[in-house]
């Protein structure tokens, strides 16, 4: 079962009415009472606005999740094989949503003789997933103004509520994912020592969707049809030549191993989505008309049109293993790969790597301490390895097609020609660019002490990226918005741990293995562009500014160091020289009690240009792991795991858009208390967010996204699930003639422990923000019995 999420506490119906009305009565003057409600709260004789909606209980639901699995295994001395099926059903905890998937795989293995064996894979997946209602491209599945859910005084008619939820007659939005994995392997075995395998492989998934919404849905009349797919092919062969052996007296071991790959992916798409006024019993694009063509999604993504990228990679690689009585153990390697994704005199990278271990227990001074330690192993590698970027066209410069409306004309030719321009917003290519390569040294100890009770696992590594592929910002006047370069360098350091117990000795019948894994990290920023100026970075989409400088983490946060608030007049600084206060945005708001505290870094008594912002957070966390605990007793066993973050900053940018909600939207958004906010309300009062007035003067845009007040301690710790089963026992499985049954019972998202006021500290993105999008972690809890026949 799918748990709905927990939810806010609002106020709805005619309760919410009253309670804004007294609170807007406080803080505004009559005749911004006046002007400033909106007649959703003045209104209250008028049916649209006399509802009492609670949206958390209208969207959410407790959902059912149903897993089938069953296989079928067998084996003969010259064949064996397994055969398996699947099937998933989840419920979304959002009403209208779910996903089912079918899968069915097999596995052969086959001895045709002594030198010669094959072994085959084969995965068939198809995935249907529900979306709810028929959406509109860059729409949400849930209506939110500022990240918040709407007043409960709009009162829908039937339409809209079964729109929202997925049920209107003859909307659609049909998701469906066919997967298909395959490989098949041939080793020949041309002497006891030598061996050649070859290897190929075929990945493809086929992406389907399909939308319709009906015209009644349209305030203009307009039905829409959309109509998509996608392909993603991932072809690979892999051809290897072994050779093993033993030398002098078999106390030394040498294998050679030569290899080459061969690969090739493919990235398919064809769609078109467009609006007519025709008959809602036609479903699909027919006819289109161009006029209300969709070419893109409000996130940039092709929606009508079609696009084939395809990239291949040649790869040649050898490497020597040697060791002395497994005591002494050396490893060398090396590759060559040539990818068509760059230039034709930068498409090959070559890496070395090459490592040593010490078995020090296997050495006969350490006999004396052999009661305790089973196995104390030393080693150290060095290694660089490359990574590709994702675009598959990066040292050429594209074109548009079809730009007849470039400049403001309209059409798609100019003159009955097909009209081209550059490609300014994918960048201005570089003919030089090639592999990212990432130098790693490690050292590292694994020991097995106490006769096998404690074991560890230790590493220090050293990692620096070099010619990071990064698109850096080009200045208007060149036409293109940034050029992609091999610009940065990032170096990681740090420590890793992972520690496995068994604390109750073999002969007890309760048992308990604990077991945590530790990852300690530091990035550092080594090499920028433009003789290492510091470099800031924007991301649109959330509004959100980060500073990327020579020698400090990478993605700090970059924005208005914020103090508190100013808790009454008589804190707020004077400058020496006017006599005035001190001012926000140029001069154009004067700083009064109840607002924020911005430090004025520059000194000129006026915060908000660029001199005024500095580092404020770290995303990067200190330390990540997880801790598992298995407890088994007789025939019950219990398994809780558990991970955490520690030492992050993260940005409240959840906090951020509901205090714009409160301050611009508060009539047409759900009714959360002010109260309790902490934010200021009378003199003297210490917060930690400015005053709350909704459709006020005093508004600067304070609670925009650039300013520290809303970077909080982004640490936290998951129960991830936790497992109880029981295996019933010998004499049950004799009566009934199987060879297994266990039942078992799953919690996941069992608990979450964080500092942060998010609703969920981990669900932030790479840069450590957290917005409140995304499908909600719900708590889920299963009960299932495996058979064995």
């Amino acid at each position: 079962m799918v748990e709905v999420p927990k939810f806010e506490t609002v106020i709805g119906g005619a309760e919410e009415r009253q309670f804004k009305l007294n609170y807007l009565k406080q803080k505004l003057t009559f005749d911004q009472q006046e002007t400033k409600i909106p007649l959703l709260l003045t209104d209250s004789l008028n049916p649209a606005y006399s509802g009492n909606m609670d949206w958390q209980d209208f969207f959410f639901r407790n959902g059912v999740v149903q897993n089938y699995d069953l296989s079928v295994s067998g084996a003969t001395e010259n064949i064996n094989y397994r055969v398996s099926g699947n099937y998933y059903d989840e419920d979304g905890t959002i009403k209208g949503t779910g996903y089912k998937r079918y899968t069915t795989s097999a596995a052969l293995g086959l001895k045709m003789s002594q030198r010669v064996n094959v072994n085959s894979l084969f995965r068939l997946s198809r995935g249907d997933r529900s979306r709810g209602r028929g959406q509109f491209p860059g729409e949400d599945v849930i209506p939110l103004t500022n990240g918040q859910y709407l007043s409960s005084l709009y009162n829908l008619s039937e339409r809209d509520k079964q729109n929202l939820v997925g049920d209107y007659p003859g909307s659609r939005d049909k998701n469906i994912n066919d997967d298909i994995t395959a490989s098949i392997t041939l080793n020949y075995d041309i002497t006891p020592q030598l061996r050649f395998a070859s290897t190929g492989s075929v990945q493809s998934s086929v992406n389907s969707r399909d939308i319709f919404r009906p015209g009644a849905l349209s305030l203009l009349g307009l039905a829409y049809a959309q109509s998509s797919r996608s392909r993603y092919e991932n072809l690979n062969l892999d051809n290897t030549l072994s050779y093993y052996t033993s030398l002098f007296n078999k106390q030394h071991h040498v294998n050679v191993l030569l290899g080459n790959t061969i690969n090739n992916v493919k990235n398919e798409f064809t769609g078109i989505g467009s609006g007519s006024q025709g008959n809602d019993n036609l479903r699909v694009v027919q006819g289109y008309n161009k006029d209300y063509l969709l070419y893109r999604d409000a996130y940039g993504n092709l929606v009508s049109g079609s696009d084939y990228q395809s990239a291949g990679m040649l790869s040649f690689f050898a490497r020597v293993n040697y060791d002395y009585k497994e005591k002494y153990l050396l490893s060398f390697a090396y590759r060559a790969d040539a990818s068509s994704r760059f230039g034709r005199d930068s498409r090959w990278g070559y890496f070395p790597s090459a490592s040593a271990g010490w078995n020090i227990s296997d050495e006969p001074f350490m006999q004396p301490f052999k009661k305790w330690i089973d196995l104390l192993k030393i080693r150290g590698s060095f290694g660089i390895t490359g990574s590709l970027p994702n675009g598959y066209y990066l040292p050429f410069n594209t074109y548009n097609t079809n730009q007849g409306g470039y400049g403001g004309s309209s059409g798609v030719t100019y003159n009955g020609v097909n009209a081209v321009t550059p490609n300014f917003r994918d960048g201005v290519a570089q003919a030089g660019l090639t592999w990212e390569q990432a130098k790693q040294s490690n050292i590292g100890i694994d020991a097995t002490l106490f006769n096998g009770r404690l074991n560890i696992i230790f590493d220090a590594f050293n990692r620096g990226t070099s010619r990071k592929l990064f698109d850096l910002i080009l200045p208007a006047t060149t036409g293109y918005d940034k050029v992609n370069t091999n610009a940065v360098d990032i170096r990681n350091t740090g420590l890793e741990f992972n520690i496995q117990g068994r604390v109750m000795s073999p002969s007890s019948k309760f048992q308990w293995n604990p077991g945590l894994i530790l990852s300690f990290v530091k990035n550092q920023i080594v090499s920028l562009p433009d003789g290492g100026r510091d470099i800031i970075v924007s991301d649109d989409n959330l509004g959100m500014t980060y500073i990327l400088s020579k020698g400090r983490a990478i993605n700090e946060f970059y924005m208005m160091k914020s103090l508190g608030v100013y808790a009454s007049e008589k804190d707020i600084p004077f400058n020496p020289y006017t006599g005035e206060k001190l001012t926000y945005w140029n001069g154009n708001h004067t700083v009064q009690a109840g607002d924020f505290i911005w430090v004025d870094q520059n000194g000129d008594y006026d915060v908000w240009d660029w001199n005024d912002k500095v580092r404020t957070g770290n995303p990067n966390p200190f330390c990540t792991g997880g801790l598992s605990n298995n407890f088994t007793y007789g025939r019950w066993s219990l398994q809780v795991y558990s991970t955490f973050t520690l030492g992050r900053d993260i940005y409240n940018k959840y906090m951020s858009d509901r205090l714009i909600g409160m301050v611009n939207n508060y009539a047409t958004i759900a009714a959360i208390d002010p109260n309790s906010i902490d934010s200021w309300r009378k003199e003297g009062d210490h917060t930690k967010y400015a005053e709350v007035i909704p459709y006020s003067n005093k508004y600067y845009y304070q609670f925009l996204p650039f300013s520290s007040a809303f970077v909080e301690n982004g640490s936290w710790f998951r129960i991830k699930y936790l497992n109880l089963s029981y295996m019933m026992g010998p004499k049950f499985l004799e009566r009934t003639k199987l060879s297994k049954v266990q039942f078992y019972g799953v919690i996941d998202n069992v608990a979450m422990f964080q500092k942060s006021s998010v609703p969920d500290a981990e669900a932030v993105d790479e840069r450590g923000t957290y917005n409140g999008a995304g499908y909600p972690l719900p708590r889920k809890f299963t009960l299932g019995v495996n058979v064995g026949f």
